[in-house]
C-alpha cells in the first residue's frame, strides 16, 4: 500500500515538472477588418503630439464623429436681437386720467391704439366741489331771532333759517366771496362756519399697457398734455 502511494505521488511531481518547462502558447493574433474607402482613421491625442502633426482630425473618444470640423457660432442679427428684448421686456401698465368728457376721453384712447399702445376706456366717479356755504348752527328758537335782528341790523338780509332753527348765511361758487361773508358774520360776535359742497361727477380714464410700443414714444403726446395741464399718468397692476 505504501508502495502505491509514493508511486502516485512521484507520477504528480513528474507531470507538474513538465508544465513548469512547457513554452506559454502566443495570444492570438487580432486582424482589423479594412476602413471603407474614404474613412479617415481614427488617432490618439498622444499618436498626434508624438508625429508632431497638426491633424484636424478630432480625437477618438470626444463623442464627435470623424474628420468632422468644428462648426463656427452664427451671431445673431440686430433685428432679431430687438424682437428677443420686446420678448423678454415685462409690460408696464398705467393709467390716465381723469377727463371730465367721454368724447375726449375715447378720441385720446382712438390715438394711442393706432399707434400701438393697447388702450381701454374706463369710468369713475369723484366728489368734486361744487360750492362753500357760510351758516350758523341749530339753536333755540329764541337764540335764532336774536341773531336774524343782528344780520337785518348789518344789512344782511340773505339768510334762511331751516330746521332746528339752522341759519344758511349764502352759498358761493368760490372760497374767497365764502371768507368775506364769514368775517362780516363773525365780526357781530356770531360763530359762523364755512364748509365744501359737493357734488358726484363722471369722470374718464384711459388704461394703457406698455410692451412693445412706449408712452413717451407716442406722437402729440406732448400736445395732449399742454392742452390738459392736470391731466397724471400713474402706473397700476397689469393684473
Amino acid at each position: 500500500m505504501k508502495n502505491l502511494v509514493y508511486l502516485l505521488l512521484g507520477l504528480n511531481l513528474a507531470f507538474f515538472a513538465w508544465l513548469q518547462f512547457q513554452p506559454a502558447p502566443s495570444p492570438p493574433e487580432l486582424r482589423l477588418k479594412p476602413l471603407p474607402p474614404g474613412a479617415v482613421p481614427l488617432v490618439q491625442l498622444s499618436e498626434r503630439k508624438q508625429s508632431g502633426g497638426s491633424d484636424p482630425t478630432l480625437v477618438a473618444g470626444e463623442g464627435a464623429e470623424t474628420g468632422t470640423a468644428p462648426v463656427p457660432a452664427v451671431s445673431q442679427s440686430d433685428d432679431s436681437k430687438e424682437q428677443e428684448d420686446i420678448a423678454e421686456r415685462s409690460p408696464v401698465c398705467r393709467t390716465i386720467g381723469p377727463l371730465k368728457s367721454s368724447d375726449e376721453a375715447a378720441a385720446l384712447r382712438t390715438r394711442l391704439s393706432e399707434q400701438g399702445i393697447p388702450a381701454a376706456l374706463r369710468q369713475s366717479e369723484t366728489q368734486a366741489p361744487s360750492g362753500y356755504q357760510v351758516y350758523l348752527q341749530a339753536a333755540s328758537s329764541r337764540k335764532a331771532a336774536e341773531i336774524v335782528r343782528s344780520l337785518e341790523a348789518a344789512g344782511m338780509t340773505d339768510y334762511f333759517v331751516g330746521k332746528r332753527n339752522r341759519i344758511s348765511l349764502g352759498i358761493f361758487s368760490s372760497k374767497s366771496k365764502a371768507q368775506i361773508r364769514l368775517s362780516r358774520v363773525r365780526e357781530l360776535g356770531h360763530d359762523a362756519r364755512l364748509d365744501v359742497r359737493y357734488k358726484t361727477r363722471k369722470v374718464y380714464w384711459i388704461d394703457i399697457e406698455e410692451k412693445e410700443q412706449l408712452l413717451e414714444d407716442f406722437q402729440g403726446w406732448e400736445q395732449v398734455k399742454a392742452r390738459y395741464p392736470r391731466l397724471k399718468v400713474q402706473q397700476v397692476s397689469c393684473e
